[in-house]
């Protein structure tokens, strides 16, 4: 079995002239034990940093798998585990130390604004503190995805649409924590297995290391996931690398073959066969019939 090779990922953001709304001001993802692609490094530059410190802004954190704890100056420790939420305001002193007998797999974003202060947006934010149960969801990993993408552009308006989507994904987090209070259900494997195949798109997971993951026969994988799902865990997959090759089409200039290395196709003509097979169309067709449409708005 080979196990993905991911790094971690860290974006620092200069707010520029904003003021007025959500400022982003870092986004990330902290990966440890296998998932982190034999990177033995101390994060402690990180928001969501094991060694001690005191928050500059809020910091709001997605756990896609593994476990750990937050705790605060007043030595009182709060449990999280995979879709999990913490939350940790301005000001406040915390470390975040996840159990280092497991893999795990963060998403993280901080943030600041005069409008968030003042409570004209993210009005609710108080509830997801300081760990809430949310659930593993596809929508959820999306967006932070999202926001390392614009991260990394670094193009004009980035900060606007940083803090946008910042506020989109309170509002969800919001709303399924809501949703996981009323059910009270442990995420099913076919969501777990899904939130694994969002959180390495960029790379080649195979069915067996899934199946490993969630500690099931591949043959129960293949046939439960299939039954919650309606379509195969191989053809899941695809359509999420071929949504993330959507995404590339919209927003960016790269080249195909660009847009192949990086979501771990063979090459351009691999990519093309593969999106046409999902969306019935080449990828040249589907950017010039869908160049104006915004990917945030779903």
């Amino acid at each position: 079995m080979t196990t993905p090779k991911t790094r971690p990922e860290h974006i620092d953001i200069s707010p520029g002239s904003e003021r007025l709304g959500v400022i982003c001001t870092a986004v990330g993802r902290r990966l440890t034990g296998t998932l982190s692609g034999g990177s033995n490094r101390r994060p402690d530059y990180l928001p969501l940093s094991d060694v001690g410190h005191v928050a500059a802004e809020w910091v709001l954190g997605y756990v896609v798998c593994g476990s750990g704890f937050v705790e605060f100056r007043d030595g009182k420790h709060h449990t999280f585990e995979a879709g999990s939420v913490t939350l940790v305001s301005p000001g406040t002193w915390y470390r975040f130390r996840v159990d280092p007998d497991t893999d795990s797999s963060v998403y993280y974003v901080a943030f600041d604004g005069e409008s968030l202060t003042e409570r004209k947006v993210c009005t609710a934010i108080d509830e997801l503190y300081p760990v809430a149960r949310v659930g593993l969801h596809t929508e959820v990993i999306e967006l932070f995805q999202w926001l390392l993408s614009v991260a990394r552009s670094n193009r004009a308006g980035a900060q606007r649409e940083l803090g946008a989507t910042i506020v989109l994904l309170v509002a969800k987090l919001v709303n399924c924590f809501h949703e996981a209070r009323l059910q009270d259900t442990e995420p099913t494997a076919a969501e777990r297995a899904c939130a694994i195949m969002l959180t390495h798109v960029t790379e080649h997971v195979s069915i067996e290391h899934i199946a490993h993951e969630l500690h099931v026969p591949v043959s129960t994988f293949r046939r439960v996931f299939r039954k919650e799902t309606g379509v195969s865990p191989y053809r899941f997959f695809l359509g999420c690398k071929v949504d993330a090759v959507k995404h590339e089409l919209v927003r960016g200039d790269l080249p195909l073959r660009t847009i192949a290395e990086k979501y771990g196709f063979v090459d351009q003509y691999h990519l093309s066969r593969v999106f046409r097979s999902v969306t019935g169309t080449r990828p040249s067709f589907w950017k010039h019939n869908n160049s104006t449409v915004s990917v945030i708005s779903r």
